[in-house]
């Protein structure tokens, strides 16, 4: 039996409010993910995207990408729209995180040298398209 190492990851920094409407999303775009390889597209080890939806009122985070040169991980921080977050349906909310994670490729992956991120923007919108999520 072939087993699967998850390469691309989801993690979030939201508000308690949102747990519920984004979890049963997470997995979906997880499954989704795990079909990707990341050698395919870069030498790290492992991509973890962060998206964060906190009030405005209470915290900005700042959008960045950080390379953990020592474990061989990139992060991404990028804010999800917290308004159209909170009006959202189930179905919406998969289209808005799926809509981020790949404008955290655009913003972030696209100037990285070590990374074909134009190979996997495409990859994974395709994948989304597949799988009814965009």
């Amino acid at each position: 039996m072939e087993t699967m190492t998850q390469h691309f990851w989801t993690n979030y920094l939201i508000e308690d409010s949102f747990w519920e409407k984004i979890m049963p999303t997470d997995q979906i775009i997880l499954k989704t993910l795990a079909k990707l390889q990341i050698e395919n597209y870069a030498s790290c080890l492992q991509l973890t995207v962060f998206l964060i939806a906190l009030s405005p009122e209470s915290f900005k985070r700042e959008e960045k990408l950080l390379f953990r040169k020592k474990i061989q991980e990139i992060e991404i921080y990028i804010n999800l729209d917290y308004e159209k977050l909170l009006v959202s349906t189930e179905t919406e909310t998969l289209q808005l995180i799926a809509q981020t994670y790949l404008l955290a490729i655009e913003r972030f992956l696209m100037k990285r040298k070590d990374f074909d991120a134009k190979k996997f923007y495409t990859d994974v919108e395709k994948l989304f398209r597949e799988n009814g999520i965009l």
